[in-house]
This record gives structure tokens, sequence and C-alpha cells, in this order.
């Protein structure tokens, strides 16, 4: 199926629910699935009762939802029945014209796991195959590829071995980010923080699924490396660790400033065991993700 590309890399594509188009963000980086309540008003979708409240934690704050269930959901040729799915108001963010990006909902791991997935962003293909129970797949191309284990998570997110400068890390695959990063702990406990040249400071980065916005540092480095596959000078993003708003423009910092007493808006310092691969990686590389067997595929 088509994939578009919101804001320059937010991979977009279009689910059928209930019979009603709708343009969600093909995210590897979330764990659920969600669509707008606009999109849930018009395609009829029911809100379950349920005896507790969801609540989502994203860069910006919480926000709470509603579950409902999709009496028919359709990816390309792919279809569900009965597919729960969470109601939530979320901001898409805007383009860089200003415009309010177009995102409808989030396509999310708890679909994404029960299918292989070929990722062919250079030419803008999105394909899910029903997965199978051989212990062996093959991707869906001709000619070389280079074959990563990968391990998934409880919540079906994608962990895959890398290098950077010849240290052995785990890297985090989110095509729902536009920039690859490293979170601040183990930018300092690795050594990529002696080994990394500093190109920027305190660039503001809005996260892609609309929850607020994160301040970082731009540091260049000689090669990532995946399996057979290796970047040269590869740009990761390390947050910033000072709870200070960084210096900018005051017409920029007030607005900022406003945001953060609205709690749209936290500024803080990244934590986590891995790196994040972000769009930049990705729409450069067809990738072939085979959920079942715990494989990933990169094309020669």
């Amino acid at each position: 199926m088509p994939v578009y590309f919101e804001s320059g890399s937010a991979p977009i594509i279009i689910a059928v629910v209930n019979g009603v188009p709708a343009a969600m963000l093909f995210d590897t980086g979330s764990t659920t699935s969600f669509v707008s309540p606009q999109i849930a008003k018009q395609a009829h979708l029911p809100v379950l009762d349920m005896n507790y409240t969801l609540t989502f934690s994203g860069v910006g704050g919480d926000q709470t939802a509603e579950l409902s269930s999709a009496h028919q959901f359709i990816l390309g040729n792919a279809a569900a029945s009965d597919m729960q799915i969470v109601i939530m108001r979320y901001d898409p963010g805007m383009d860089p014209h200003g415009q309010p990006n177009i995102m409808d909902g989030d396509l999310a791991d708890d679909v994404t796991r029960n299918y292989d997935v070929d990722l062919d962003f250079p030419h803008g293909q999105l394909t899910f195959y029903t997965a199978g129970w051989c212990a062996h797949v093959a991707p869906p191309w001709t000619g070389a590829a280079t074959a990563v284990p990968i391990s998934i998570d409880d919540y079906g997110q994608i962990h895959i071995p890398v290098s950077i400068d010849g240290r052995k890390l785990t890297a985090f695959l989110d095509t729902g980010t536009t920039e690859s990063d490293i979170p601040t702990d183990l930018f300092t406990s690795s050594g990529l923080a002696r080994d990394g040249r500093l190109m920027s400071k305190n660039n503001i980065v809005r996260a892609i699924g609309g929850f607020g916005f994160i301040a970082e540092d731009e540091y260049q480095f000689q090669r990532l490396s995946i399996g057979g596959v290796t970047v040269r000078d590869p740009i990761l993003n390390v947050e910033n660790p000072d709870e200070e708003l960084p210096d900018l423009p005051p017409a920029q910092r007030a607005k900022i400033e406003r945001l953060i007493q609205a709690h749209e808006i936290v500024i803080t310092g990244g934590t986590g065991p891995d790196i994040t691969l972000g769009e930049d990686f990705i729409l450069f590389h067809r990738i072939f993700i085979s959920y079942s067997t715990h494989m990933l595929y990169i094309q020669n």
C-alpha cells in the first residue's frame, strides 16, 4: 500500500475504519493504536464500558483515552474484524509551512506485530504479510540482504544490535520519530560522549505524536553499523539534561514558557537502554521485519 510522508518524514498510511478512510501514522515506537475522536464519530465507533481509566504518557504529559472496537479495520489487502482500538485526542503538530499535519491516528505495535512487514520507504510502499509459522522467512525482493537477529519485547517493540564507532549497543526501531537519538545516560556511560563531535546545541524538537517538545544537542560520529550495513558520519541527538530552557529568541521562548505553564511541554533529559533509530535512517533503506521469526533484513 502507498505510504505518504507528512512533515518530510512522518510515514502516513490510509487505513479504513468501518468504511471511513483514516490517515494513520505508522509508528513502531508506539505500543497502542488509536484514532481521533473525529474519526471515531464518523466511523460510529462505540465506547466500551470499563471500570478503569486509560491514560497514555508522552513527552508533554498524560492523555486520557477511551476503548472501542472497530467492526472492520482494513490495511491494504489485510483486514481485521472486531478489532479493539483506542479513541484519543491528540495534537498532530504543524508542518514546516505552519499548517496542521494530517493525521487521524496512530498504527502501533499492537497491530503490526501480527504481520511481517516490508518497509520500502525509499519507493513509498508498505506491505503487510500474514505471519506464517515457518522457521525461515525470506525478504520479498531478489538480490542480497543483510540479515540481523532482533529481539521483540512484550509490547511488540523491536530492538536491534548495532555498533557506533566500534561500541556495541542496542537500537530501538522507531518509525514515529524523525531523528535518531541516544539517551543522555547511555551517551555518557558508553563512552560516546568522548567520541562524538558536537554539531549544534539546544535544538527544540517536537515529538511526531504531538505530545510535546524536547530539547536536544546534535552530535556526529564516524560510523553506525547494523550487520553488514554501515552509515558514514551518522548524526545522533542527545536529549539536553538541563531543565532550564535553552537560549531562544524572546518570542519563541515566551511561547514555550506559556505551553510549559499549560502542561503541554516538558523539557527533560533522556534515560533508557537503547539508541532510537528514527526516520533519518529508515527513509533511505528498504527493511523487512519478520515478527514471526525475530529477524530483520536490510536490502543491500
